[in-house]
């Protein structure tokens, strides 16, 4: 059966899987920027179903309740102002927009068109409401943001970036927070890291040097127990190894 879009859902998946692996091809052989390798995988995954892209394997809408639910339990209030780094398709903002004052919540993404499927998710109604800040950003919104937030929450992030970017994070972050900010982050844990991204946009780190990092830029770091408050969804596939971070001050 055909939908709206064209083709059936076969059809769309192989264009959409070989779209994805001449991407793949190309970053091996081209050597092209990664930022721009990556932004194209999104867009694909976008295109081919907004809701999986940035969320797999969890669902859109149970991936950001989870997140929204965590951050909840650790005192998000209406009057914060939360940047949700990596907002994707706006899975943890479809909860978290609503429950915000207007113009408190902050999205940070490499790709504009997977913010664009996010707001038409969301709904325009509640988009118009809340007047969230969503920024197209290859810097995490460092160049462009002036104001002070309440709650950093970069939920598979860094696991698909190199370690310089991380880095970068930990360098700039401090013009954006206050001695209350609460940062969360999650990184994919190996004990000896990769130096190219494995499964084409994954990189994996030891948290020994996660946390050099975090302690050369004036940060400590803590486990979090995310059985505790995500239960079964740290054993879904692609989520075992991942491991949440609250940045200490």
């Amino acid at each position: 059966m055909s939908d709206k879009s064209g083709g059936t859902r076969e059809e769309k998946y192989v264009k959409y899987n070989g779209d994805y692996f001449r991407s793949v091809k190309k970053f091996d052989e081209e050597n092209i920027d990664y930022l721009d390798y990556y932004r194209e995988i999104m867009d694909f995954r976008v295109a081919n179903d907004a809701k999986s892209a940035p969320v797999d394997p969890c669902t859109w809408e149970d991936g950001g309740k989870h997140q929204f639910d965590f951050l909840k339990v650790r005192g998000l209030m209406k009057y914060h102002k939360l940047m949700d780094l990596g907002c994707g398709t706006l899975s943890l903002g479809n909860n978290a927009i609503p429950y915000l004052d207007v113009g408190n919540y902050v999205g940070i993404d490499i790709s504009i068109k997977a913010i664009e499927a996010g707001k038409k998710l969301v709904g325009e109604s509640t988009i118009d409401e809340k007047a969230p800040v969503l920024i197209q950003s290859d810097v995490f919104g460092f160049d462009v943001i002036d104001f002070k937030v309440d709650y950093i929450m970069a939920f598979s992030v860094f696991n698909h970036l190199e370690i310089k970017y991380f880095a970068y994070f930990c360098k700039h972050v401090k013009n954006i927070i206050h001695g209350e900010t609460k940062i969360f982050l999650t990184i994919c844990h190996e004990p000896v890291r990769n130096i190219r991204p494995v499964r084409a946009t994954s990189y994996q780190y030891s948290l020994d040097e996660i946390n050099n990092i975090l302690k050369l830029n004036g940060f400590g770091m803590k486990i979090v127990d995310t059985e505790k408050y995500w239960g079964r969804i740290t054993m879904q596939k692609g989520l075992k190894r991942l491991k949440l971070i609250e940045v200490t001050q």
